[in-house]
């Protein structure tokens, strides 16, 4: 479509598979470096950064970094992939909410509906939020 210019996608290197909900600095940034090492252009921190996200039963739809992850926040794993010459990506899933979470505690009624106005679901410990 020509509003949408053919340019090259980036080589992104996601951290999902490496560490899954195991956030480490000195292991994201080992992997960063590798990433930089092979010619990846982009660097995408994937889920379990933010609120309590430890495994998919919780946390999802708290989009605030965890302080106990991430005490000193994730700008020393932004710094760091930007200076190795890559983007950095964060992973957000804003469509989904897992029912132990700040956020559906909070607005329940976002939570999408069916026939009778129950909320949809769970599957995979996740509820789609209606937007």
């Amino acid at each position: 479509r020509p509003e949408h210019p053919r340019t090259p996608r980036p080589v992104v290197v996601n951290t999902w598979e490496a560490v899954t909900f195991d956030h480490d600095l000195a292991r994201l940034l080992a992997l960063a470096e590798a990433a930089a090492e092979v010619g990846a252009e982009r660097f995408v921190l994937d889920d379990g950064w933010f609120g309590a996200r430890r495994d998919d039963r919780a946390g999802l739809g708290d989009w605030v970094v965890s302080p106990d992850v991430w005490p000193d926040g994730l700008w020393p794993l932004v710094d760091r992939v930007r200076s190795l010459g890559m983007d950095f990506g964060l992973w957000v899933e804003p469509e989904m909410v897992n029912p132990d979470s700040d956020l559906a505690r909070a607005h329940p009624d976002w939570i999408l509906a069916g026939a009778g106005g129950r909320p949809l679901g769970p599957a995979r410990h996740q509820q789609v939020l209606d937007l």
